[in-house]
């Protein structure tokens, strides 16, 4: 016999743990490198992610998709931006800098939250 406690919202989602409400929808993991050219953005190729779209928090996609970024991320070597664009079920990574030749590792998580 288990004992637990549910407790759910007026939507009849559970609040206390969303495992049930969405088990494995939209998640993706990984990783990427990329090189600054020392005159722009460097863009990774697309990475899917069935459920994202353009716009967080889109009225017609309840669903709310995010990416998160770690890891050795740290703006030295004269880098100026890291960031992510979003994309119609993808997403890229992108990073600039002034300097050439520089490579990070960034790692990725993107969920539905």
């Amino acid at each position: 016999m288990a004992y637990g406690l549910q407790v759910f919202n007026s939507s009849g989602q559970s609040i206390l743990d969303t495992t049930l409400d969405k088990q494995g929808i939209g998640q993706v993991s990984g990783s990427v490198s990329l090189t600054t050219n020392g005159s722009g953005n460097v863009t990774s190729s697309p990475i899917s992610f069935p459920g994202m779209d353009t716009i967080q928090n889109d009225a017609n996609n309840p669903n709310t998709y995010d990416v998160f970024l770690y890891g050795d991320t740290d703006t030295g070597d004269n880098l100026s931006n890291i960031g992510i664009t979003r994309g119609d079920g993808e997403f890229t990574i992108g990073i600039s800098g002034s300097s050439a030749n520089v490579t990070i590792t960034v790692y990725y998580v993107g969920l539905e939250v």
